[in-house]
């Protein structure tokens, strides 16, 4: 399933900090099988944790993962910037990228529920988070773009995200314009536009 191994020395020196110095409220926005919620627990093993994971089987997986651990919440459904269904391309080869078919349509359909996060806290009363960590292949602006009555009420401490749109890509203006929102949102500016490949974006205060 997804190799997070590359984000264990990001872990050590931001969102463990993070975490544990807010005594706080993780979000995991692309859960796949628990493998980034399971190291956090490694960790800090009381933190509390709410999983967003779109795919039926891996959601199945992560419940029963973590059927023992009451500080941990799973969510079936694909967090997007609107209430809505949406396919979900599923690689056969790797079971970490899947990724919304709207941008990028390959292997076998999955039909999802898409919810923003604004609503979704709202309607479920889940704790604002202090971080997000987010791995959603691509589909990274369409979160935020749902999260942005919510960050109205709340920002939170960091945002670790996988930033998979690079310069030059079709929906590069989305990913800038989301990046740019950030920024004015209150979080530290750094230099995105000369980084040509998928990276690992930190976004803190």
């Amino acid at each position: 399933m997804a190799d997070y191994s590359s984000w264990d020395k990001t872990l050590k020196a931001t969102l463990v900090k993070e975490v544990e110095e807010a005594n706080g409220v993780l979000y995991d926005v692309g859960g796949n099988v628990g493998s980034f919620t399971d190291l956090i627990l490694e960790k800090l093993p009381d933190v509390e944790v709410y999983i967003f994971e779109p795919i039926k089987d891996y959601y199945n997986h992560i419940v029963e993962r973590f059927q023992n651990k009451p500080n941990v919440k799973a969510f079936n459904c694909a967090l997007i910037e609107s209430n809505r269904e949406v396919n979900i391309s599923k690689s056969s080869e790797n079971p970490g990228w899947n990724t919304i078919s709207e941008i990028y349509s390959y292997g076998q359909q999955e039909l999802v529920i898409g919810r923003t996060l604004s609503e979704l806290v709202t309607t479920e009363k889940i704790p604002f988070p202090q971080v997000i960590k987010v791995d959603i292949e691509q589909s990274e602006h369409m979160f935020i773009e749902g999260c942005k009555e919510l960050f109205k009420q709340h920002v939170p401490n960091k945002i670790i995200m996988e930033i998979g749109i690079p310069p030059g890509h079709i929906l590069w203006e989305k990913e800038k314009n989301m990046i740019e929102y950030l920024f004015d949102t209150g979080y530290k500016r750094y230099d995105y536009e000369n980084i040509t490949g998928t990276y690992d974006g930190i976004f803190s205060k």
